[in-house]
Formats: structure tokens, C-alpha cells, sequence
């Protein structure tokens, strides 16, 4: 598959993930926030809490579960890049929580969405 498929497919992928996000309710502040540390897909408010979102997909269900695709290394580097965000924001920061959707298909048929997924407590400071 050619960089500029793949690409594309990821783009598809962050598209119908914050349509979904927003049939949920979700207020989109940004896509692909970049940061030293790393890359957040999403961020968003649901209701008063900023989300980050990360986004996993498989253009084909026996590629494996897009969820089960987050290693520990990009958990951290999410993590990092949710902070560099973090610091440009004025205290008290709100409240937050790191949230992850998986996508299957190629549209995607299938759209899991995984609320407080993880926490910033696996990653020193």
C-alpha cells in the first residue's frame, strides 16, 4: 500500500471519528495537535471535560482489533504531547481524561468508542 493510500485512509479514518465524537455530543477544539513528545488525533470537550482522542483503525476486521493496537511507547507519547498541550493552557487546567476510537472497515462499519481509556499515571513526569 502507497504512503499517500495509507494516508488517505487514515484521514478517512480521523473523519469518521469525529463525526462520530460529535453524534456523542463531543465539541472538537482540534485535530492532529503535534508536540515534541508526540501527536494528539483529537482533542475535544464532552460536557466540561477536555478529551484527548486517540484514533486506531483497520481497513479490515482480520487485521486485529484496532483497540489492541495502543502500545505502552505510544501511550506515553500521547501522554507527553497531552501535556505540551496542557502548558499552553491557562490554570486551573480543566478536567481531562484520555479517551480512544477504534475504527473497522474501510468506511468504517464498525466505530468503538473507549472513554478514559487510560491515565497519565503509567508515565513519570
Amino acid at each position: 500500500m502507497t504512503l499517500e493510500r495509507t494516508t488517505a485512509i487514515g484521514r478517512s479514518f480521523e473523519d469518521a471519528a469525529c463525526a462520530h465524537l460529535a453524534d456523542a455530543g463531543y465539541r472538537l477544539v482540534t485535530r492532529n495537535y503535534r508536540a515534541a513528545g508526540g501527536e494528539i488525533d483529537i482533542v475535544a470537550w464532552d460536557g466540561d471535560v477536555l478529551c484527548f482522542v486517540e484514533v486506531r483503525g483497520r481497513a479490515e476486521a482480520h487485521f486485529g482489533d484496532p483497540l489492541e493496537t495502543i502500545s505502552p511507547t505510544k501511550v506515553a507519547r500521547i501522554i507527553r504531547a497531552a501535556r505540551e498541550y496542557l502548558d499552553e493552557l491557562p490554570k486551573p487546567w480543566p478536567l481531562m481524561r484520555f479517551d480512544v476510537i477504534g475504527l473497522t472497515g474501510n468506511p468504517p462499519d464498525d466505530i468503538r468508542l473507549v472513554r478514559d481509556a487510560f491515565d497519565d499515571s503509567r508515565v513519570g513526569s
